[in-house]
């Protein structure tokens, strides 16, 4: 009988407690919520950068040769989406087709995007260029060409004359 008893009290007392957490719950669901609104603002500074650089470029050349020698570098381009760009490396005499100082050859420097001139001698700058979506790099070539049938200038015989090195300053403005 005691045990009974026992279990008969644990059960009471067990929906009793189930009761209490079912009213309790129900107070609790009354919960109220607030809202707030607020601004997300993004500043983006444009910009265009070398993702790589031109390396120098040596040509050599042997007196009255019959073939044009040429030398390419590479270097790349990108920009922020949307912001043009022109690139150019100076003035019209910045591309040579004037007589090296020591060597008495004369040469020419051009900017190509491929096989299509971008700044030359007669377009020393480009025109404006629309960057690569998304902001990829695009590659330009930077070639410089002695053309064919020069006697150059150079007083040791058999030997070799080295001309001077001329700095190139390649410009991007955006």
């Amino acid at each position: 009988m005691k045990r009974t008893l026992s279990r008969t009290l644990s059960r009471t007392l067990v929906g009793l407690l189930a009761a209490a957490g079912l009213v309790g719950a129900s107070v609790n669901a009354q919960a109220a919520t607030a809202t707030s609104n607020f601004n997300v603002t993004i500043n983006l500074a444009a910009k265009c950068e070398l993702t790589s650089t031109p390396q120098d470029l040596v040509l050599n050349y042997t007196a009255f040769q019959t073939t044009a020698a040429t030398a390419t570098t590479s270097f790349g381009v990108r920009c922020t989406e949307g912001l043009q760009y022109t690139l150019s490396m100076g003035a019209a005499a910045a591309y040579g087709l004037a007589a090296d100082s020591t060597t008495g050859l004369n040469y020419g420097i051009e900017i190509l995007n491929g096989t299509t001139p971008v700044a030359s001698k007669t377009t020393p700058t480009s025109t404006a260029i629309t960057p690569a979506t998304g902001g990829a790099t695009t590659t330009y070539n930077i070639t410089a060409t002695i053309p064919a049938g020069q006697a150059g200038v150079c007083s040791t015989p058999g030997g070799a004359c080295n001309g001077s090195a001329v700095q190139k300053t390649l410009t991007i403005e955006y």
